[in-house]
């Protein structure tokens, strides 16, 4: 029916008519967005914000962000805004292998798979039930600039209200998207539960999600714990040796992030990576310094090399002032870890410490309850008054 009133509205006989040719051009690229959206899209990655100065197939070399505004975020809490998430290890880089499959956010058709990528029904009964942990936040997005088509939004999104023409899609990475490019004063809103690492109560609920049911866990331990094989064992007597005594998975995960978090060094200004040499390994035993990509990649790996599933997000992290707002530069770009854990689903680690430049996790025990003061965001200009208050060769490097 909306097609053919979308060409019915369309005059005939060569006369064009302004705002009826608009209003039928208008019908016909929403219905094209809703049901037909298949063309090739633009990805972010923090190329775009001088984090891959080797190229997007090499990570690593003297990163040059810059303090352009990107947007201005309403938050109650420092918020991980996810842009790209990654799979696939390959000694250089990472890339997203699973396929690119794409579902309408809307659609009642894909109910199932949203409910499960973003982890709608974890944790199951009690445990997710009038829980302060999991209790859904409000996050407003404008944008001040220009960028690729993917939202930028917390990882459990639970509800999302797109402002003007934007038409949300999700694919099987759980990245969330536009169908076109996104412009300044685009807006969006998301609820969604702010859990990071760190948060008093974690580790006791973590702990006791363990004993429930989780008929995906199988698949997701087998597809984030893959590794290449050129991986030295060197690095796994490390990842085993940091761990060593922790029997809770959550635990072992803390462990990790705060030993990176508290033995590396945060630079922007660090040699060129070696083509020849796993970027990790080059980070743990020879650098042991870099900014965001190298924390991130190796928390990523010594999870996996212990068998927790894990996987590597790239994004935006937003930290607001006392207003509630995050005004976001190129130098709030971001990368991190998320790790999965059994009947409670992913959960956000960051293994970036503190700098004047870098915005920090907390560097707490686990349900210690005490938070690490945060960094003040890097000022921008003030908003206008409508504001808010693929597929790559793998290389296969020598050890």
């Amino acid at each position: 029916a909306a097609v053919l009133l979308a060409f019915a509205i369309t005059p005939a006989g060569g006369v064009t008519i302004g705002p009826l040719k608009q209003a039928a051009d208008d019908l016909r690229q929403r219905i094209y967005d809703y049901f037909f959206f298949t063309e090739q899209r633009s990805v972010f990655s923090l190329a775009s914000e001088g984090y891959y100065p080797q190229g997007q197939n090499q990570l690593g070399g003297k990163a040059e962000p810059t303090d352009h505004p990107v947007m201005v975020v309403a938050t109650p809490r420092r918020t991980y805004l996810r842009g790209v998430v990654k799979n696939e290890y390959t000694g250089r880089t990472w890339l997203n292998t699973t396929g690119g499959r794409r579902y309408l956010w809307v659609s009642p058709r894909w109910s199932e798979q949203r409910t499960a990528l973003f982890d709608m029904g974890l944790p199951s009964g009690r445990l997710g039930e009038s829980n302060g942990l999991i209790s859904e936040q409000t996050v407003r997005v404008q944008m001040l600039s220009d960028n690729a088509s993917n939202l930028f939004v917390p990882q459990r999104v639970r509800t999302l209200s797109p402002g003007g023409d934007l038409v949300p899609y999700f694919n099987n990475v759980s990245e969330v998207f536009a169908t076109r490019d996104l412009q300044a004063g685009d807006t969006y809103t998301v609820t969604a539960p702010l859990m990071i690492a760190g948060d008093a109560g974690l580790g006791t609920i973590i702990d006791a999600c363990a004993r429930t049911s989780d008929p995906a866990y199988d698949a997701i331990l087998q597809e984030y714990t893959q590794l290449p094989d050129h991986l030295q064992s060197m690095v796994y007597d490390l990842a085993r040796e940091v761990v060593s005594g922790i029997d809770s998975p959550y635990e072992q995960a803390f462990a990790l992030q705060n030993y990176l978090s508290r033995n590396f060094h945060y630079t922007l200004d660090v040699a060129e990576q070696p083509s020849d040499l796993d970027f990790v390994t080059n980070f743990l035993f020879n650098t042991e310094e870099g900014y965001c990509t190298y924390f991130a990649s190796a928390m990523t790996v010594l999870c996996r090399m212990i068998g927790l599933p894990a996987r590597y997000v790239e994004g935006y992290l937003a930290t607001p002032d006392e207003t509630g707002l995050a005004y976001v530069t190129g130098l709030q770009g971001h990368a991190w870890t998320e790790v999965y854990f059994y009947g409670f689903g992913w959960l956000t680690f960051d293994a970036t410490p503190a700098q004047a430049n870098a915005v920090a996790p907390p560097q707490n025990d686990p349900d210690d309850g005490a938070d690490e003061p945060e960094p003040t965001p890097t000022p921008t200009p003030e908003p206008d008054d409508a504001a808010l208050p693929e597929n790559e060769p793998t290389p296969t490097p020598s050890p």
